[in-house]
């Protein structure tokens, strides 16, 4: 008489389980790109500050 509601319950969660996964990766991926982008940033920061001393001063 239970076993189709923990069977459900477990099903539910495996879910769950699965969506936290998919978001984890998510999160990874995005925490990537930030810091592909820091990287770049700096980068460009390098190549401003090499332009502003010697082609602006």
């Amino acid at each position: 008489m239970y076993e189709p509601i923990i069977i459900s319950k477990e099903k539910e969660n495996n879910t769950l389980v699965g969506e936290l996964k998919s978001l984890e990766n998510k999160e990874a991926s995005i925490n990537k790109k930030i810091k592909t982008i820091e990287g770049d940033m700096t980068s460009l920061e390098k190549k401003i500050n090499y332009i502003e001393k010697y082609f602006l001063n």
